[in-house]
């Protein structure tokens, strides 16, 4: 749970890749996907199967995800002291144009 917010179940045998890599005091993170709080994918073209806010909700359901391997990597988010660089994807029709809207689902739930 973090701020009113549940993290995605846990895994390790779902996680069949590296999540994260630690050199000296920084940790770096793979991809991260969205998924609900069961584990499910969340999946579709924004535009087209899921409207921007849905899209922007599973974009904050990727950040959950990447605050799960997180704790699950350091045991304490407090550990964190900054995010350097988040980058999103958006999978959209042609023509969409608000892909920001949509990964600030993400990039807001970092900055609380």
């Amino acid at each position: 749970m973090y701020k009113g917010k549940s993290f995605q179940r846990w895994d390790e045998n779902v996680h069949w890749r590296t999540q994260s890599l630690q050199s000296g005091n920084l940790l770096f993170l793979s991809g991260h996907l969205p998924a609900t709080v069961e584990g499910d994918l969340i999946t579709g073209k924004v535009g087209k199967d899921l409207t921007p806010e849905e899209g922007q909700k599973a974009a904050e359901r990727v950040g959950l995800s990447i605050l799960a391997t997180l704790n699950n990597e350091l045991g304490d988010l407090d550990k964190v002291k900054r995010i350097v660089k988040l980058v999103g994807f958006v999978n959209c029709v042609d023509g969409f144009e608000q892909q920001p809207f949509v990964i600030n689902g993400c990039s807001d739930l970092m900055a609380r």
